[in-house]
């Protein structure tokens, strides 16, 4: 595995990381703050892949550019969905932007970007409407 570099001042997502108590430990590599014991066995298991996540899943995000021109002239509908939570990170203004783009309205949807899963029913129920108008 090819080691990275993270210098100068830490990503948008960062201060995100900080206050849900996800910022690292530099001596053991935990979260700084408490949390549920299960968590935090999940969170150190997790911790133990962090440099192939960065640099397989969140580096080559910010290089993504989507098409613009050719997801307006496709035929399924997009719904861009943002959790009413996401409001002031990253990933809503990342997804109005994408919104703005298209020429749609996003749909608000329970909880923040990871909304499906907490809140799964809910979740149902917005993406039906959304799509269906139900």
């Amino acid at each position: 595995m090819t080691p990275i570099a993270v210098t100068g001042s830490m990503p948008p997502w960062g201060s995100s990381l900080r206050k849900t108590g996800w910022a690292m430990s530099r001596r053991r590599g935990l979260p700084n703050s408490t949390c549920r014991p299960r968590l935090s066995e999940t969170f150190a298991r997790v911790s133990r892949n962090f440099e192939y996540w960065l640099a397989h899943g969140m580096l080559p995000l910010g290089h993504y550019r989507p098409d613009i021109e050719v997801l307006k002239a496709g035929k399924p509908k997009i719904v861009v969905a943002i959790g009413a939570e996401s409001v002031g990170q990253p990933i809503h203004e990342m997804s109005s932007a994408v919104a703005k783009k298209l020429g749609i309205e996003p749909v608000q949807f329970l909880g923040d970007h990871m909304g499906f899963g907490p809140h799964a029913k809910a979740f149902a129920q917005s993406l039906r409407q959304a799509f269906d108008g139900r």
